[in-house]
């Protein structure tokens, strides 16, 4: 998103800026913090009780702060193959990311992959930083 707004200021829901702003092996990372850290850095800036609203939710929100890349960790096709692998480690959360990449790219690439990225066969998506998802991107689209 090399276009897209250089700062954005928002109110969300505050699972929702959990989820933002989630580092990995927390039980809020996932695919949406991943797609949206590609090109932004989150910051939860300050919780916002309801009684701050009317009228009232019934639940709390968060301020968060989302400041674009000044390089974005991908681009083009390789940030679409990021999002299809991201979307594939995530689809069965509980399972290792491997078996369930492999309905897409075989084994000589993932093994390659994983290597190159430091990740061992047995981790689940969960748990594989944005660092170590890009990593694997560029080998997989050089494949």
């Amino acid at each position: 998103m090399p276009n897209g707004p250089k700062h954005i200021t928002t109110t969300l829901q505050f699972e929702v800026a959990q989820r933002v702003a989630a580092k990995p092996s927390s039980k809020t990372y996932g695919i949406l913090t991943l797609l949206l850290q590609l090109a932004y850095e989150p910051k939860m800036e300050f919780v916002i009780p309801p009684g701050c609203f009317f009228p009232r939710p019934r639940v709390d929100s968060a301020c968060v702060t989302l400041r674009r890349r000044e390089t974005p960790f991908l681009c083009g096709e390789n940030a679409r193959q990021f999002e299809r692998i991201v979307k594939r480690g995530f689809s069965q959360r509980r399972k290792m990311m491997l078996k369930l990449l492999k309905q897409d790219w075989n084994a000589d690439d993932l093994k390659n992959a994983y290597e190159t990225a430091g990740l061992d066969e047995k981790i689940r998506a969960e748990a594989v930083s944005i660092d170590q998802f890009v990593r694997m991107t560029n080998v997989l689209a050089a494949q």
